[in-house]
């Protein structure tokens, strides 16, 4: 389980590093690609954390509820940014953003899942 608590820090560690350097360098808005990069790697982050913790109940939980609870975190930060206006919805492409976030999230949560489940719990 240590194991698992590791790859979960190291993981946001990297979220933190990207988005340290998301900021300061103006990288959401000056590539395409750099929030994909974020999303994908708190996906992982999400999914780890929440296998830890069902981990602490002595159960490996199933992929749909780390998946729902991935999806439910990654709405949750798009209405922040909403509400913080670090968004436009009057932007040209806002709702289609907002779908790629959230499959990078779901895809980094299934790819964190799918590891942990090979890796720390041999299934």
């Amino acid at each position: 389980m240590r194991r698992l608590l590791f790859f979960i820090l190291i993981f946001a560690t990297l979220l933190w590093i990207a988005n340290t350097m998301a900021v300061k360098y103006d990288l959401y808005f000056v590539t395409n690609w750099f929030d994909f990069v974020s999303h994908t790697l708190g996906g992982i982050v999400v999914s780890g954390a929440f296998i830890y913790i069902s981990q602490l109940q002595s159960r490996f939980p199933k992929e749909i509820p780390v998946l729902i609870f991935v999806l439910f975190i990654g709405a949750a930060w798009e209405f922040f940014e909403l509400y913080m206006e670090l968004i436009r919805t009057s932007a040209p492409g806002y709702f289609l953003d907002t779908a790629a976030d959230l499959c990078f999230d779901i895809f980094g949560g299934h790819m964190s899942y799918l590891f942990a489940r090979k890796n720390f719990y041999g299934r």
